[in-house]
């Protein structure tokens, strides 16, 4: 009887596991179908932007629209797009260097303020 009762539990720890496995499998799955929609929409958006920005290009070059401009001090003029009314829509990056003054990072660099000399292109230190 006691080994009757012990292949019981075995048995019962085995389709538990055998269960609990296949639920991980199935929860794999969907985060994969997930994935592959999430990759297939950004496509989609990516090759819907493009095609826009192509549209955007040719309507500015026919009307004699800006695309790009130097504004001086560090500053940009950049088309985006034309929107559905016709109207270019701008986009305009501001200086970095007058924002890291803003925010004092220009005094982590080399002449800065605080005594340190900080370079490279990397955001993580």
């Amino acid at each position: 009887m006691k080994i009757l009762h012990t292949y019981k539990y075995f048995f019962s720890i085995l389709v538990f596991f055998l269960i609990s496995q296949k639920i991980a499998a199935q929860g794999t799955q969907n985060r994969l179908l997930q994935i592959n929609e999430r990759i297939k929409n950004a496509g989609d958006f990516s090759r819907k932007l493009d095609s826009n920005y192509k549209k955007s290009l040719r309507i500015a070059e026919e009307r004699g629209l800006k695309i790009k401009e130097d504004l001086g001090n560090g500053r940009f003029l950049s088309l985006q797009q034309i929107n559905e009314i016709g109207e270019p829509l701008y986009i305009i990056n501001h200086s970095n260097a007058q924002a890291a003054v803003t925010t004092k990072t220009n005094q982590l660099y080399s002449g800065g303020s605080i005594g340190v000399s900080l370079s490279g292109k990397s955001d993580t230190m």
